[in-house]
């Protein structure tokens, strides 16, 4: 495409696309060893196995995340991202399945066991300790109930969905 770009000077590729195409097809390819237009229902599974050979030698590697395990995830960096702030999320997260396909992928489920959409690297997860304290962002209201007082509090790092009440007496300066 590009040579004929550049030999008529112009983007206009629309006029030529059929005989693009046609050649593309019937052009040899290195990766299954023929061209496109030579592979049909009787020799598709020979140029599969060119492609990724037999699947059934391939060793399997163990799970680095078991069902349950408490993590975090990676967060994306942005260029002019501070890089002395963590790289990980602070809402914890429970692994729900272990998708095993090559490379290993993982499922994951929020606190309130609401899934997560999509799927995650191990190298995009953080194994952590489950821990029962989480830090409050901001009290957001007060109330008394049943002569103790009760606390409407943001957790810093989580979302809206998170807010709860939370009695005076199970909060905890640090």
């Amino acid at each position: 495409m590009f040579k004929y770009f550049t030999f008529k000077n112009t983007h206009n590729y629309i006029d030529v696309l059929d005989q693009l195409v046609y050649s593309y097809n019937h052009t040899y390819h290195s990766s299954i060893k023929r061209a496109p237009v030579e592979v049909n229902s009787e020799n598709e599974q020979d140029v599969w196995l060119t492609l990724y050979g037999n699947m059934e030698n391939v060793e399997r590697k163990p799970c680095a995340f078991k069902e349950g395990d408490t993590v975090r995830i990676s967060k994306a960096k942005l260029t002019f991202e501070k890089s002395y702030e963590t790289n990980w999320t602070e809402e914890l997260f429970t692994v729900s399945e272990c998708v095993k396909r090559n490379p290993l992928v993982y499922r994951v489920k929020d606190l309130l066991g609401e899934d997560i959409q999509g799927t995650f690297y191990a190298q995009e997860l953080q194994k952590v300790e489950k821990n029962n304290h989480f830090p409050i962002e901001k009290i957001l209201r007060k109330r008394i109930k049943n002569n103790s007082s009760e606390y409407f509090v943001k957790f810093k790092g989580y979302p809206k969905k998170f807010n709860s009440w939370v009695a005076a007496s199970d909060m905890i300066s640090i």
